[in-house]
């Protein structure tokens, strides 16, 4: 992740978040690995940086919305906890009627989707 990027997250962390310095510092430690063209998954920032879900999605949305994140949309099997291997960038583009490939469960788009960010900028 490039200098520029990364100062500017910093500042949208200390200006529209209220985050301790720990949390700010681990927060940006953990992004600062991600590269263009990687997923991110929320529940690895709220496991780093100990803050809740609502706050992790909250700055991602944030960062999202300067464009070096896109959000995306993937399925996931609860039967046997597999991603389906679909990105998908809205809700409609996911099918309605889809099955796990692992074990054939049928699986409801609107309960089986997680929302990750994709890495668009270095």
């Amino acid at each position: 992740m490039s200098p520029d990027i990364l100062l500017k997250v910093k500042d949208k962390l200390t200006n529209n978040f209220k985050l301790t310095d720990k949390q700010t510092t681990d927060f940006l430690e953990l992004f600062s690995r991600y590269k263009k063209g990687q997923l991110i998954y929320p529940g690895a920032f709220i496991r780093k940086t100990y803050l809740s879900m609502s706050v992790v999605y909250k700055i991602l949305e944030d960062i999202s919305s300067s464009g070096v994140l896109e959000r995306n949309f993937e399925v996931f099997c609860p039967s046997c906890s597999r991603y389906t291997g679909g990105l998908f960038s809205t809700l409609k583009d996911i099918p309605e009627e889809l099955e796990c490939d692992e074990c054939e469960t049928p699986l409801n788009f609107l309960d089986n989707s997680l929302v990750v960010y994709k890495v668009v900028l270095d």
